[in-house]
C-alpha cells in the first residue's frame, strides 16, 4: 500500500512524538504543510530505518529552521525532552 499523508514512516522513539506533533503544532495553519513536507524529508534523509529518537528530532529541526526561529523551535522541543 502506498503512504499517503495520514500515514508515517517512522518508528517514534522516546518522547520524538510528542516533539513532532507540538513542532508540527507551533506554526501558523497555512505552513504547516510546509513545515511537515520539510521536517519528513529531514527525518528520512538522516534515518533510512524510520527510527526517530530525540537526538534526531533536534538534528532535522536545527536543519530545516531558519535562524531567526531557531530558540523558539528549540523551546518547543525542550518542553518534550525525555533526557
Amino acid at each position: 500500500m502506498p503512504e499517503t499523508d495520514t500515514q508515517q514512516p517512522f518508528d517514534f522513539q522516546e518522547n520524538s512524538k510528542a516533539m513532532y506533533d507540538a513542532t508540527l503544532a507551533a506554526p501558523p495553519f497555512f505552513v504547516r504543510w510546509l513545515v511537515r513536507s520539510k521536517l519528513d524529508a529531514a527525518l528520512k534523509e538522516r534515518n533510512n530505518c524510520g527510527t526517530v529518537t530525540e537526538a534526531i528530532m533536534y538534528e532535522a529541526c536545527r536543519q530545516i529552521t531558519p535562524e531567526n526561529q531557531i530558540d523558539r523551535v528549540m523551546e518547543v522541543l525542550d518542553k518534550h525532552k525525555t533526557t
